[in-house]
């Protein structure tokens, strides 16, 4: 049996949000459900009805502002800046910027999280 491993995960739709905690150690049936159950809450139906995951316990943050990354090609990286409630239009620029100066930026888009539905770190003991 796997250990016991707490991570926190933003599910994402319809430009709502929700952070969840749960044991990384679950089975895959586990997050699906998870997914369904978020994108039933975020008013998303279809067969496209599923929360989109990004686990917040291994993203980068840049000027306050969690971001993904991945490789585009040989011209350098994509990234995506996470806008959680909160988070300013000043943040979103310098981040932009910092990475712009700092890294091979072939295109920067920012994910826009209007509402947290749901923030299980604030019940964490």
């Amino acid at each position: 049996m796997l250990e016991k491993r707490i991570e926190t995960w933003l599910f994402t739709g319809n430009h709502k949000g929700a952070i969840v905690l749960f044991d990384s150690a679950q089975h895959s049936d586990e997050y699906s459900k998870l997914q369904d159950e978020y994108g039933k809450k975020f008013g998303m139906s279809g067969r496209f009805g599923f929360a989109e995951m990004l686990n917040l316990s291994s993203i980068e943050m840049v000027e306050g502002v969690p971001y993904e990354w991945w490789l585009s090609g040989p011209g350098g990286a994509r990234f995506n800046l996470v806008k959680l409630p909160g988070t300013t239009e000043e943040q979103i620029k310098k981040a932009k910027h910092r990475l712009k100066t700092d890294r091979d930026v072939m295109s920067i888009s920012v994910l826009r999280i209007k509402e947290l539905i749901e923030d299980q770190r604030k019940a964490k003991v």
